[in-house]
């Protein structure tokens, strides 16, 4: 676990008739201004690490740009993110064309064998942080990521796929947070064709995933899945 993601702190713990002075170990957050061709677009608020994957996955998974291409430099200083892109035409922002057209198949076993790829360290240090994994379809786990927000989470771990020019066509994204549709967007966007989670759903991320021709599984343990939508992308 890095500095960047954890601060200790005295804290006093109190148990039944038990009074102990004990260090914590603390997730840590901060925002990170992002500013887009020298316009301020957005502040995120993320563990302070891994700024520049962050933005790339945040340009990619929010639709600021189309493709990783579509980046021409993203400069980190501090929490100061300076990106700038090619020109976006108007239809770069919106989500009413796309869709998951990849026809990639993922083995059930794989899936169930990849849910303990979700046990991160700093989670169990801090209990404040989520993660997400990228995980190819023969079950090789690729990359973990924790943030203190799940949607900073994937933004990272995206991020990082593209900088590496994974084909994220054939990957499937992990992830510890509930599925809105502002979530699986994110997957659509970014080409991934099924989303793991080992919590629940919300309504918004089924209509979502079954829009866009997204696989979306809940609640997965190593001895159990939740199919929600297009279970055909699943050997079961």
């Amino acid at each position: 676990m890095t500095k960047s993601y954890a601060k200790m702190y005295k804290a006093l713990a109190v148990k039944n008739s038990s009074i102990k002075e004990v260090e914590v170990s603390v997730a840590c957050e901060k925002a990170a201004e992002l500013f887009v061709n020298n316009k301020h677009l957005v502040s995120i608020l993320a563990t302070p690490n891994l700024l520049e994957e962050l933005t790339l996955g945040f340009l990619v998974c929010e639709g600021v740009v189309k493709s990783p291409e579509d980046i021409i430099s993203i400069d980190v200083e501090d929490s100061r993110i300076m990106a700038m892109i090619k020109e976006q035409d108007k239809s770069a922002s919106s989500h009413q064309d796309i869709r998951i057209a990849c026809d990639t198949i993922f083995e059930r076993q794989v899936i169930l064998d990849s849910v303990n790829c979700l046990e991160s360290a700093v989670h169990y240090a801090t209990r404040g942080a989520h993660a997400a994994c990228i995980v190819n379809r023969q079950g090789e786990f690729k990359k973990r990521l924790a943030d203190v927000r799940r949607h900073s989470a994937i933004d990272k771990v995206v991020g990082y796929a593209l900088y590496n020019h994974l084909d994220l066509r054939t990957h499937f994204l992990l992830s510890t947070g509930r599925q809105s549709a502002s979530m699986v967007l994110k997957a659509v966007r970014a080409g991934i064709p099924l989303i793991v989670t080992n919590t629940a759903p919300l309504d918004s991320g089924i209509d979502a995933a079954d829009r866009y021709n997204i696989c979306l599984v809940c609640f997965a343990k190593p001895d159990y899945m939740l199919i929600t939508t297009h279970p055909e992308r699943i050997k079961i």
